[in-house]
Formats: C-alpha cells, structure tokens, sequence
C-alpha cells in the first residue's frame, strides 16, 4: 500500500464511523490497517485505553513464572561513536536535538504472547510477525473537530525522593522538553487553529519489574482547520514522524539520526491508532521489542541528545529503559 493510498484509506473509513486499528513505521514505508470485522483473521493485538484485541484463545491464561530478559548491549565506546557524531551536528547548528536510538539483542524466557498478555503499558501493540511495544506515550487524539498531542521528553529512574523534583529542574532535561513542545506545537499548527499548551511539564510514573521510570509529558490541543475535519488520516500525515522520536528541526535531525544510527527503525518510533467509531487514539510505537521467528530477538531504546547532554549519561539512560515492562 501506498502512503496516499493508506492515510485516504483512513479518512474514508473514520467518515464511514467504521471501527478500525492500524500502523505506520516510522520511514512512512510501511503500513497497515485492519478493520475490527477482519483483524482477527490478520492476527494483530492491542490494548488501548478505548478498546482492545487480545489473543481470544489465551486470553485468561494464568503464568506465575518469573519472566527474565538477558540484554547485551552496545559497548559505551560504540555509542560514543554515534553520540559524537550527533551532537557535532548539533554544535555546527544543524540541529538543536536529535533523539539518538540503539538496538540491543535480548533473550526472555517467555514467550511474546504472554509478555503481551502480562505485560503493562499505556498502549499495547502485539503484531506477530514482527514486534510487541509496551508504549507510555500517546501522540494524536481526534474526537469530532478537536485534535490533541501529548509531547514527552525527560525521563529519570524513580529510585529517590527527590527523583521528581530533579527531573523538573534539570536544564538538560527541561531544554529538551520545551524543544519538542515547541516542535509539537508547530506540528499542531498545520493542522489546527487555536493551538494552545493545556498542561505543561506533568510528570507520570512508568512501571518496570526494577525501579519505575518518570517521564514528563505535555498536553497541547487545537481546533481542526476546515481541510482536515473528518480527515485524521490527512491530518496525521503531516505531522509524521512524531517529533518526540525525531528532533529539531525535524527534516535534517532525521537525515542526521539515519547516518550516526546506521539502521532502520521500521515501526520503532512509529505510530499505532485505533479509532471506536467516535475517538481516533494513537501512539508512538516505543518501549519496542523486537520478534524474529516466534521469538523476541530485540529491545530498541534511545533518548534525547543537546549541546548539553553527557554521553555516560545519556548511554545510561538507554541503558534504564530496556526493561520488561511488568508491574512491580
């Protein structure tokens, strides 16, 4: 499919108020979509805020096992090599900040249908052939003419008192938040009037089995210009990919990102959505495991990179954010 042919496919069938959920990798290559009337004959599973799919035939299965992942990651001095490379691009001024992933082989003892079935997670995407994502962090919410997106930036392991306050305070972290805000925020306007910041700088708790992790997110919402009423799928095309997952300004970070990781994201730090018939959700496809042969074989991890940002630092925090996302 196309990428005009999948983001009008949207249109058409939220127009016709038909149930649907669907995916969009992160390059706008790939895509899918799958109305509620077939999508258990396509195998694809979720769980949203509004709505759910689940594996029907082990839906109430009961697995007391402890679940275990062994990850090996990069070493520091690979990351080095692709942080250096970020941040002289963002020292020349060709990007203000860029969100810097890796990719880390792992090994669980189960299997991804009982980590989708116990795992926990804001949003839940299970597609079989190729990924679970345990994702905290929404991105475009459409109900009737009013669109809304939820920015985060700025994570700390919640492992002290204090852990809220700094992550409030931290330059480092609070720099990149108003970026991506500010980024977010023009994003909104292309599709919207009356653009405005609702709630700004909110911290939430993220559960891990370890030590919770703390994100700060933001609300931003407008109005629908007249082109893009009862047009999620045209309105979203413009705002992909989530500049969350990106940088600023948006087109060279992306350019920059591509050469200092040297892969393919695919759908890690895409988007999933699933519309009810009257609310259209989605959001970012993180917190991403990868599935090769029935088996996860991956955990693709990243955060933000400044002119600010240390690279022990910010290798450590890609470190806290491959996890087995399960409640304590």
């Amino acid at each position: 499919m196309k990428k005009e042919e999948f983001f009008s496919k949207l249109d058409l069938l939220y127009q016709n108020k038909e149930a649907f959920f669907f995916l969009c990798n992160y390059e706008l290559d790939e895509f899918e979509i799958f109305t509620l009337k077939d999508i258990s004959a396509n195998k694809v599973y979720f769980q949203f805020p509004n709505g759910k799919h689940l594996p029907f035939e082990v839906e109430n299965i009961e697995d007391n096992a402890e679940i275990i992942m062994h990850s090996f990651p990069e070493s520091f001095e690979d990351y080095q090599k692709k942080f250096i490379h970020l941040q002289k691009e963002i020292f020349y001024g060709n990007s203000y900040l860029g969100n810097l992933t890796t990719r880390t082989p792992v090994h669980l003892s189960t299997t991804p249908t009982h980590l989708f079935l116990q795992g926990n997670a804001k949003y839940k995407v299970y597609f079989p052939q190729s990924f679970l994502s345990f994702s905290p962090e929404s991105f475009v919410l459409i109900q009737g003419d009013t669109v809304h997106t939820f920015p985060m930036k700025g994570t700390v392991v919640d492992n002290n008192p204090d852990a809220k306050m700094w992550l409030l305070q931290n330059e480092k972290e609070t720099a990149e938040h108003y970026t991506v805000v500010d980024l977010l925020r023009n994003d909104l306007n292309i599709v919207a009037e009356n653009v405005k910041v609702v709630k700004f700088k909110e911290i939430i708790r993220i559960p891990t089995q370890g030590t919770p992790l703390l994100g700060m997110h933001s609300h931003i919402s407008g109005t629908l210009k007249a082109d893009y009423k009862g047009r999620p799928g045209s309105a979203l095309a413009r705002m992909l990919p989530a500049g969350s997952v990106t940088g600023a300004p948006k087109k060279k970070t992306v350019e920059i990102l591509q050469a200092a990781e040297n892969l393919r994201r695919n759908y890690y730090c895409g988007i999933a959505g699933y519309f009810c018939g009257n609310i259209l959700e989605t959001c970012v496809l993180i917190r991403f495991l990868e599935i090769e042969n029935g088996l996860i074989t991956a955990f693709s991890s990243g955060g933000g990179i400044t002119a600010d940002s240390n690279a022990w630092e910010e290798y450590q925090e890609m470190l806290s954010k491959i996890y087995v996302p399960l409640s304590t």
